[in-house]
């Protein structure tokens, strides 16, 4: 059997699924499941180039990665899709037992987030997110390593889950 293999690339952890009620308001959630969307998407557009064959697409994935494959085919075939991508899902474990988080927990990792980088609770949303974005890469990875929750969950955000 000819198959082609696609492995698309996507953020993870903090810089994939940090969320939080200043975030949301600008569809900031999710954004490792929509970097696989991307990935998807360029897939069904440009597999036939490589001989394969877009209405064939097969998402596969073991622990975080089968949660992964199982939201993608909820959000392929949910109300939010604007075409059907997959064609099948290969789950090599129980990916999909966890629910998202909901806002309220996500926000209390955010807000721990913050503390550790000493971004003040005193400043505005707006400032803090401005703060927020100026930070490294280095410190942010420093910073999730002293933080209580150090997992950064996919959240119920109502455009991709």
């Amino acid at each position: 059997m000819k198959c082609i293999i696609v492995s698309a690339g996507y953020r993870l952890g903090v810089f994939g699924f940090l969320s939080s009620r200043q975030l949301c308001g600008s569809s900031a959630a999710n954004y490792g499941f929509w970097d696989q969307r991307l990935g998807l998407e360029w897939t069904y557009e440009n597999i036939e180039y490589f001989g394969g064959n877009k209405n064939n697409i097969i998402v596969g994935g073991l622990s975080a990665g089968s949660y992964a494959a199982f939201h993608q085919l909820a959000y392929d075939i949910g109300p939010n899709s604007n075409k059907q991508i997959i064609r099948r899902v290969v789950q090599w474990s129980n990916g999909c037992g966890v629910q998202p988080k909901r806002l309220p927990e996500v926000q209390q990792q955010f807000d721990d987030l913050l503390s550790i980088l000493e971004i003040p609770s005193s400043l505005s949303e707006i400032q803090k997110l401005d703060v927020l974005h100026g930070k490294t890469s280095d410190e942010l990875i420093a910073a999730v390593d002293r933080m209580k929750q150090k997992f950064f969950r996919p959240i119920l955000d109502g455009e991709f889950i």
